[in-house]
C-alpha cells in the first residue's frame, strides 16, 4: 500500500469536509475499513493501527451527525447546513490537504478548542431543547477527553503535562451553560478535527515510508 491506493480515501475525506453528513462520513468509514483490512492482511501493523484508529473515529463522527440530522428541531431549521459555517474557521486554518503538514496536529487541536469553545457559548441558532442532548453530550466527552489525551501522548507529549489542562477544558464545558439543543455540536466538530488529525497520520506514515525508499 502506498500513497496512491488512498485515492478513495483522500476523495471520501474532501466530501466529508465540505459536505458533513451521514452518507459522506459513511464512505469514509467503507474506505478506512477497506484499507485496514488490506493492511492486516500484509501483516502491517503500524499502518492497520492508524487506520483502525481512522475508522473508529469516523464512526465516532457518524454517531454525532446522526444525532443532529436525527433531532427534530435541527431538521426544521436545516441546523446541519448552517452549522457548517463554523467548521469554515478550521477548514481554512488546514489551508488544503496538500498543506497539511505545515500545522502540527497539536495546532489544529488548540484550534479546535477555541472553535469549540466559541459555539459553546453561543445561542444564536436554536431555540429548542433536545432532550437526549445531555446525556450524548456526556458520553461524548468522556470519550473526546481520552482520545484526545491518548492523540497527545501519541504526538510526543508527557501525559502527566497535558491529561490535566485536557480534563480541566472538558470540565469547563459540562459546566459551561449551553442550551440543551446546541450541546450536539460540540462534539460534531471535535470528532470531525479528529478524523482529519487521523486521516494526516495515515498521509504521513505512508509519505515517511514513500521518502525513504530509494
Amino acid at each position: 500500500m502506498d500513497l496512491s491506493d488512498l485515492e478513495g480515501l483522500d476523495k471520501a475525506i474532501a466530501l466529508m469536509i465540505v459536505d458533513p453528513g451521514t452518507v459522506t462520513v459513511h464512505s469514509v468509514i467503507r474506505e478506512a475499513r477497506a484499507l485496514r483490512t488490506e493492511a492486516r492482511s500484509e501483516n502491517d501493523g503500524r499502518k492497520a493501527a492508524l487506520l483502525d484508529d481512522l475508522y473508529k473515529d469516523a464512526l465516532s463522527l457518524h454517531d454525532s451527525v446522526v444525532t443532529l440530522e436525527s433531532d427534530p428541531e435541527i431538521v426544521k431549521r436545516n441546523m446541519l447546513a448552517r452549522m457548517i459555517t463554523a467548521v469554515f474557521p478550521v477548514i481554512n486554518g488546514i489551508e488544503g490537504f496538500r498543506n497539511f503538514p505545515q500545522k502540527s496536529l497539536w495546532e489544529l487541536f488548540m484550534s479546535g478548542l477555541a472553535i469549540a469553545a466559541e459555539i459553546s457559548t453561543g445561542t444564536q441558532y436554536l431555540e429548542a431543547a433536545n432532550l437526549g442532548a445531555t446525556a450524548h453530550f456526556e458520553r461524548d466527552l468522556v470519550k473526546l477527553e481520552g482520545r484526545i489525551i491518548e492523540l497527545a501522548v501519541e504526538e510526543g507529549f508527557d501525559a502527566s503535562s497535558v491529561s490535566g489542562p485536557i480534563e480541566g477544558y472538558f470540565d469547563s464545558l459540562r459546566k459551561a451553560d449551553i442550551q440543551s439543543s446546541q450541546k450536539p455540536l460540540v462534539p460534531f466538530l471535535f470528532w470531525l478535527l479528529i478524523c482529519i488529525v487521523s486521516y494526516k497520520r495515515v498521509k504521513a506514515e505512508l509519505s515517511r515510508r514513500a521518502a525513504t525508499v530509494p
